[in-house]
């Protein structure tokens, strides 16, 4: 019996290792497909297809000759171009030229309060940034939480000082006629705003 019974022991282990077994070799081939399913790009005819997304391309499929992507080079307004379209602006000027000149995108700036100028350091501290979504504004903090102070020109001083005279410090420099955040304007064919209005009038005459 007690033979009987080592017998039965050695042979239940070996059925659990058999077990072990199969549940490794199912292992090792889902984590081979799953390799095969990272390597996602391989060379066909010297042109990178994505693995697994597209089928790899036929004998007519790729042309012999390949035009390399090009990326179109920024271009910059001009000091003369960046004063037409300030002037071309009306009362939103300094709003362009505070753009221009100290790298504030749109939210940025309309979400300037008056305490956010320091006319004696000549510095702006730029501490929220105004988002519309939808109908509505949500005010946040900048960019990737980049609160920071910028030095503005000395040129722009009478503007701001316009913009924030008789203004509490908690009121918004640049505001609509209520008092509230701007918004964005529209810059599309067929729709009406200051900004496009602007850059047609620069076209014409920056």
């Amino acid at each position: 019996m007690p033979g009987n019974r080592a017998a039965r022991k050695e042979q239940g282990y070996g059925g659990r290792d058999r077990e072990r077994a199969k549940h490794l070799r199912r292992f090792k081939s889902r984590h081979r497909e799953y390799r095969l399913t990272r390597r996602r790009w391989r060379d066909v005819k010297g042109t990178r297809v994505r693995c697994g997304c597209h089928p790899p391309p036929g004998p007519g499929d790729l042309s012999e000759e390949r035009t390399p992507a090009t990326r179109r080079a920024n271009s910059y307004l001009s000091h003369r171009q960046v004063a037409a379209l300030a002037t071309a602006s009306g009362d939103r000027a300094t709003l362009v030229l505070i753009m221009a000149y100290c790298g504030l995108r749109w939210g940025e700036a309309i979400g300037l309060q008056v305490k956010d100028i320091d006319f004696v350091k000549r510095r702006i501290n730029v501490n929220r940034n105004a988002v519309e979504v939808g109908s509505q504004i949500e005010v946040g903090t900048p960019k990737s939480y980049k609160v920071r102070s910028v030095p503005f020109p000395a040129f722009l001083l009478p503007g701001l000082s316009d913009e924030c005279r008789d203004k509490p410090a908690t009121a918004l420099v640049f505001a609509d006629r209520f008092g509230n955040h701007l918004k964005r304007t529209r810059v599309s064919l067929g729709t009406r705003s200051w900004f496009l209005t602007a850059l047609t009038t620069q076209a014409y005459h920056g």
